[in-house]
């Protein structure tokens, strides 16, 4: 069931992300567009700032939950606002029902960002 639920959300991506709701972010010389990454139970989604964007991904994940049976938890979800002033941060905080935090992500226990050649980096 969970392989199943990843690839509807997958593919709900792609199919937003064919009509230019979900931009995420592009690498490499090809401009390849990077949306979001899966982890086992975990789905990290870039975005831009665009609260039209952030109101359709929101609105896949809530789609997403009531086709599956799961639950979605955004009051467990993280916005990380890199380059963003803390105004339009908490606007987007508030719309996506979700919390804040700084630039510094920890995923699995590792640090994600940041200077790793830092002495405070690893404390």
């Amino acid at each position: 069931m969970e392989e199943m639920d990843e690839r509807c959300i997958e593919q709900d991506v792609i199919e937003c992300r064919g009509r230019n709701s979900l931009e995420g972010f592009r690498v490499d010389r090809n401009r390849t567009r990077v949306s979001h990454l899966q982890f086992a139970d975990d789905t990290i989604f870039f975005s831009n700032t665009c609260e039209e964007e952030l109101q359709t991904l929101k609105s896949l994940l809530l789609v997403f939950g009531h086709i599956s049976g799961l639950k979605v938890n955004l009051d467990k979800s993280n916005l990380f606002g890199i380059n963003l002033d803390q105004n339009h941060l908490s606007r987007l905080v508030e719309l996506l029902d979700c919390k804040a935090f700084d630039w510094l992500i920890f995923y699995l226990g590792i640090p994600m960002g940041g200077n790793p050649k830092a002495c405070g980096f690893w404390t």
